[in-house]
């Protein structure tokens, strides 16, 4: 077996992984049949069944290929009244390893701004006001993405260079 060095592995081509959660009924699933493979260069022909860590050591195989996962969020508040979120998936210790391997972490709900007229949206981005899990390994994607997976994909592959990062100081902060 051959080791690949981290220079070796940065410069291949690589297809995101992405994890999908939200509340139940709010649409995740019925996302994934509107996704077409001439949109966003996905091949369908990657399917795992079964026990979750089998298709987990799948994904070594599936480098070049975007995956994407589906979960129910579950909302945990302990004792001290603490919120936390985790998805729901066939055996604990894989909902727990799952947002440790994939790329993207973005959460489907619905967001009330203050009108009274929630939107469902992507909240991509972590921290993030709502306390929703969200990673956005790629630096491309503003905290409230449009819910379309599709427009989602390209915009992770697509040639625009991550966002640029911008440090500000509390003095400018409290200027503008």
């Amino acid at each position: 077996m051959k080791i690949i060095g981290a220079d070796e592995r940065l410069a291949e081509k690589s297809g995101p992984k992405i994890l999908v959660v939200g509340p139940s009924g709010v649409g995740k699933t019925s996302l994934l049949p509107h996704l077409h493979q001439r949109d966003v260069g996905l091949d369908r022909g990657l399917r795992c069944r079964g026990r979750p860590l089998g298709w987990l050591n799948q994904l070594q195989h599936a480098r070049e290929r975007t995956v994407i996962f589906v979960a129910v969020l579950e909302k945990n508040i302990d004792d001290f009244n603490i919120t936390t979120w985790q998805p729901q998936i066939e055996g604990g210790k894989t909902g727990r390893e799952l947002p440790a391997i994939v790329d993207e972490i973005i959460t489907m709900t619905w967001i009330d701004f203050g009108d009274r007229k929630p939107v469902r949206a992507f909240v991509c981005t972590n921290p993030n006001p709502w306390g929703y899990p969200a990673k956005d390994r790629s630096g491309r994607l503003e905290q409230l993405e449009p819910p379309n997976l599709g427009a989602l994909i390209t915009k992770l592959i697509g040639p625009e260079q991550r966002k640029p990062f911008k440090i500000v100081s509390p003095e400018q902060t409290a200027q503008t």
